[in-house]
């Protein structure tokens, strides 16, 4: 995709403003206004550059986030001056989407502020501490292969946490049969709903038990167990887990095992 440089904004702009942006500002354009430009970054910088921050945040199974406003720089993406800086929590419940809309509010608001009051936030800020890289962390695009459960490398919260970073947009998915299946809806395993848990099994093995007069169908990961309750081939509907059972395991009980997609 290209982006045709605006021309003329500073003719009408005193400073401009990046939220959500995947192009590099050139040095003619930042110079080109009175204040030159800033963004709103939601991590709390120089943890999560790049561009998933929200994603990684709860991939890695974090307990606080935030927002940051920034100069931009004209050297390289999320490296400017810090000019404001509020912590979040992340909630046990949170998913991407949830947080996304939760830290857009909460960066409006502040955004907002700053440009109100910005020859003297202009005047307090703080370089981003980068000495020998100490407390940065890469926050790149989220590749396919990252939407894979690895089943013998991941433990359940950490299958747990994948989901909750990616599975409403992109999905987690893993193989079954021969082909791909996206797990639409995974949580940790209720051991006082589930009673009859294998005490040893291999990662990617599929324990089905009726609770509550349902089929629910629990999965192994490296350590612990995730439970899904929708599943969706490529290429088909969603189906619930009662479905999956009577569709799958039932008409072949040896086929009780997902396969880690490479």
């Amino acid at each position: 995709k290209e982006w045709c440089l605006p021309q003329n904004l500073s003719d009408s702009f005193d400073i401009g403003v990046v939220v959500s942006f995947g192009y590099f500002l050139p040095s003619e354009l930042i110079r080109s206004f009175k204040y030159g430009a800033i963004n709103l970054h939601p991590s709390l910088l120089p943890m999560y550059r790049g561009a998933a921050p929200i994603q990684h945040a709860l991939i890695n199974g974090d307990g606080e986030t935030g927002i940051s406003i920034i100069n931009v720089d004209d050297s390289a993406f999320d490296v400017g001056d810090i000019l404001f800086q509020v912590k979040e929590q992340i909630r046990p419940e949170d998913t991407f989407l949830s947080l996304a809309d939760r830290l857009g509010d909460i960066g409006a608001e502040h955004l907002v502020n700053v440009l109100q009051d910005f020859e003297v936030v202009e005047a307090q800020k703080w370089p981003q501490k980068t000495k020998s890289n100490v407390g940065v962390l890469r926050a790149p695009k989220i590749k396919p292969r990252d939407s894979n459960i690895r089943w013998g490398e991941q433990t359940a919260k950490q299958a747990v946490d994948l989901w909750r970073g990616i599975g409403e947009q992109i999905g987690i998915f893993s193989g079954y049969g021969g082909k791909r299946v996206r797990l639409r809806s995974i949580s940790p395993v209720s051991e006082a709903e589930f009673r009859q848990i294998p005490a040893k099994s291999v990662p990617g093995h599929i324990h089905l038990e009726r609770v509550h007069k349902k089929n629910r169908i629990a999965i192994k990961c490296m350590e612990g167990w995730i439970e899904c309750t929708s599943f969706q081939f490529d290429g088909r509907k969603i189906i619930d887990a009662n479905s999956f059972a009577n569709g799958f395991l039932k008409k072949d009980p040896l086929l009780n095992y997902f396969e880690t997609l490479e």
